[in-house]
Formats: C-alpha cells, structure tokens, sequence
C-alpha cells in the first residue's frame, strides 16, 4: 500500500528512458552527415568525421573544391558563421577541423613570419591572418598540418584558434568551392519544392538540408509543384548577371495568388485577374527573365562619369582622382587649386590634380617645410661669416677690411693715417711704430 502499482512504474521508468534517449538524440552530432551552406560568394562543406589532411583534401579537390584557408579576418569572420549555422543546436561539443595549411618536409618552421613558415595548399606564403593557440614545435624534417580548434560550449568563445600536428593525425575538416557567380534561391508561387543538383555535391540539397542564402553558377534546379507540373532551370550568366534559365513564376496558384510566399515574387506582386500573379520591382531595379528575380539596374553601365562611377542602391554617384572636385553637374571633375588654401610656407605651384611648394632663395625643403640654410658651411668666406634668414654676411678681423667682392679680407694700410712720430711698418692686420 501507499505506492503506484507496479505495472504504472514500469510505464513511468520506460517513459523517462526514452526521454532521456530523445535528450541524448537532440544534443549528438552526426559525425556522418555533411552539412551544406552557400553564402553570396562561394560554398562549404562540413565534415564532422575525422580523417587525415590528405584525406580531407582529396575529398574537397575531388569535388572541385579545396580544403577551407583563413587569409584574412574577413574570411575567418565568415567561416566563424558558416559554423555556427551548421552547428547550431548542439552544445558541449569540441571539434578540430583541417584548413589548407601545411608545412612541407624540409621546411623549417620561421618564428618571425605570420605562418611561421607554413604555405598555404594554393601555394601562397602571404597572410594579412593567423590565429595560433601557441607556437607550433621547431622542425625542419617533419610534415606538419594544421587544424582550427571549435567549440560549440556556450561558456566558452569560439577563436578558431590554429594548432599544428601530424598530417597522419584525424580531423574533421572543412571544404570550400569559389564559383564564377551566384543566383537567388528559387522562390516558389504556390506549394511545391525545390532540389538543387549543383556542381560541387553528388546528392541533390534543398532548403530543408541545407543553409541556402545562394546557389552556385552551373546548378540545376527541379521545380515540382504539388499539381504535379514540373520544371527545369539552369543558373548561369545572361547579359553581365547571373539568373535562372526558366521564367517563373513557378507553382502559381489562382487560389494562392500573392498570399503564398509573396506570389515567388522578389519585390511587388500583383493577382491577375484572369489568374496567376505578376511580378513587379522597385524603383532602381528591373525584373530578370525568369519574371520574379529583381535585378539593381546598373546605371554605371552607360559610363555616366568623367572619370569613375560607383553604383549606390537607387542611382549611382561619380568619384574624382585626388587633386580634383565634381563640378555642377556632379558628373564632371575639375582641378583643385590647392594654392588658395596657402599650403606652402613660401611659393605654390598649381599643377594638374595637385600643386608644388618651392623654396626662396637661402632655404631647403626639408620634410615639406622650408629651412633655412647655413650659408656659412660653404659661403667662402677668407675669415669670419654671419648666417641670416635666407642669407649670409662675411665680416673681417681687426686690421683688415672687406673687399668689393664682399667675400675676401684685405689688409688696410694703417701707415697711410701716419699714426707713428717717426717711421711706420705696416703689417698684416696692423702695423709698427
């Protein structure tokens, strides 16, 4: 008595283990799955089960692709969020993952180089990024690899920090794959779906595997619509863009009309009357082909601008080279006189896109300031020299005077004032009674 019986007890233990098995199933990477994500410039593939670097890299090259590199801090930066899509939802996990650095056999490692002697698998040796968690060891006859160290704790941040190690070693890695240009992710204008085939994966991926913001050049997709119509479009380059072979809407439906997905319409959709929906842009954009895509018009096309044109969200804006100022009509570009804001400490030249400063007489430019010269190191003065702004002076002794060249000391002939009672000598610089 005073318990539950025990049929209840065995339901209750039987439901808190299966419980804990869905707990266990929620918090476990599958180390088998490859998990996708297309950003707006290239693709990545995350390999959560380990193996060797060459192992990893002939996986990437053998899909067109190559083993990820973190060159500068914007590439680390988006890798940095590739992760943290793929891996979201699971905590208390700790990876290593290979990236495409290595260091040859007969090598040696350079503590004075940002990687340390380490060469990219590209071959470069140059890097604006490195992120090692501590030196690697001093070798010169061993083959060493690199891997980035990522936790997925949220008590602890996530540096991507490097750590080198064996290349015989097992990690799991991270592949990359650049394409020619990207294409929107299909949206659809009534209930269906989307697989996409593309260059770099042998199974077809859709949004529902996938972190999908872009899809690569050269992929295929098939459209099938839950009224069982289909179709086929390509992504590749059509008239400086790159877009989707086949028009859309694809899956309208005249019951559906706008409401479902914004009728696959990129900007504005409109219900027709007699049916179907149609897609307009806004202002600055013009609708591709495939008659949902908004595409920015380029008004830098027709080469609006004396010298360069940047396009901006609705327009474009024209830029000078330095030295130069928009004219009125803000297409145009006209000379700076940099000389009406006196920049110089003596004279200005104005030139064509910038201006020279020159020195008086007397003065050198030093460090874009005039100073003045001391004359007096190489005046030729015969005795003694006096340095002035911009000048000099050469002055004599007592008993000499300056002659007519201003530079040279003759004696003067103190005899001639007959400063004696009796007999003067006249001698250099002054003279005997």
């Amino acid at each position: 008595s005073g318990g539950p019986p025990p049929i209840i007890c065995c339901k209750m233990v039987l439901l808190l283990l299966l419980l804990q098995t869905f707990l266990l199933r929620l918090n476990r990477v599958d180390l088998q799955r490859v998990e996708i994500v297309c950003t707006g410039s290239a693709c990545y593939t995350s390999h959560l089960q380990n193996t060797t670097f060459q192992g990893a890299q002939k996986y990437c090259k053998d899909n067109r692709g190559n083993l990820v590199t973190l060159k500068t801090n914007e590439e680390a930066s988006e890798i940095q969020s590739v992760l943290f899509w793929i891996t979201e939802g699971h905590l208390d996990h700790n990876f290593k993952m290979w990236i495409g650095l290595k260091l040859e056999k007969g090598h040696c490692v350079l503590t004075n180089k940002v990687l340390i002697g380490f060469t990219w698998i590209s071959g470069a040796v140059d890097s604006q990024y490195s992120n090692w968690q501590q030196e690697p060891q001093g070798t010169c006859t061993e083959e060493r690899c690199v891997a980035m160290h990522y936790t997925l704790h949220p008590s602890q941040p996530n540096r991507l920090e490097w750590i080198d190690r064996s290349c015989r070693d097992e990690a799991g890695y991270v592949c990359k794959f650049n394409f020619k240009g990207m294409c929107k992710v299909l949206r659809l204008a009534g209930p269906g779906e989307v697989l996409y085939t593309t260059p770099f994966f042998t199974n077809q991926i859709s949004e529902d595997n996938a972190f999908l913001f872009q899809i690569p050049h050269g992929t295929l997709a098939t459209v099938s619509c839950k009224d069982s119509s289909h179709a086929l479009a390509v992504c590749k380059e059509m008239n400086g863009f790159f877009g989707w072979t086949s028009y859309g809407p694809f899956c309208e439906s005249d019951k559906q009309g706008c409401k479902f997905e914004n009728g696959g319409c990129d900007h504005k959709c409109t219900d027709n009357v007699n049916g179907g929906v149609r897609c307009e842009c806004k202002e600055g954009y013009s609708l591709a082909e495939d008659k949902a895509t908004c595409i920015q018009i380029d008004h830098c096309q027709r080469s609006p601008c004396e010298f360069r044109c940047e396009q901006t969200f609705e327009s474009f804006r024209s830029i000078c080279p330095e030295g130069f100022q928009l004219t009125e009509n803000q297409r145009n570009c006209t000379d700076i006189d940099e000389c009406s804001s006196n920049p110089c400490d003596h004279l200005c030249i104005n030139t064509h896109g910038s201006f020279i400063c020159i020195c008086r007489d007397g003065f050198e430019m030093v460090d874009g300031r005039c100073q003045n010269i001391n004359e007096c190191d190489t005046s030729q003065c015969s005795q003694g020299c006096i340095n002035t702004q911009g000048s000099f002076s050469c002055y004599c002794i007592t008993g000499f005077h300056l002659s007519e060249d201003k530079r040279s000391c003759n004696d003067i002939d103190e005899c001639v004032n007959s400063p004696c009672e009796e007999r003067c000598v006249n001698t250099q610089g002054s003279y005997e009674c």
